[in-house]
């Protein structure tokens, strides 16, 4: 799959937008860790579902450990990102439901990072 094929699939494309939801949630007047952390989380699973499917692997489920898992099966590399996924993957529990931890400004930050990490690494997978 070429650059401009990856960049026309529309989950790619959506995963694209969540990462830009995330930018401007980041940038913001009031920026909200929360929602930074939400959309970085769902930009990664679109990432991770996009190279599953380029390379004919259905994912059976959405646990970004469990997709990072299924992505290490065909490019071993990976596993570098299953702290990141872990990471990711125990804040969707502060975003979706009402806790008393708190998000920091430094973890929207790793959150993006994160995020941005992994589209770079499955666009070159995919080329």
């Amino acid at each position: 799959m070429n650059n401009k094929t990856i960049k026309n699939n529309p989950l790619f494309k959506k995963a694209e937008e969540s990462v830009a939801a995330a930018r401007s949630a980041y940038d913001g007047k009031k920026s909200l860790a929360w929602e930074v952390c939400y959309h970085s989380q769902q930009a990664v699973e679109q990432f991770l579902r996009v190279f599953l499917a380029s390379n004919g692997v259905s994912p059976v489920s959405g646990n970004l450990l469990l997709l990072n898992k299924d992505c290490s099966r065909v490019v071993p590399e990976f596993r570098s990102f299953d702290s990141a996924c872990n990471f990711l993957s125990f804040n969707g529990i502060d975003i979706r439901y009402p806790v008393h931890s708190k998000l920091s400004r430094s973890d929207a930050t790793k959150a993006i990072k994160a995020a941005e990490q992994i589209k770079k690494f499955v666009m070159e997978k995919l080329q």
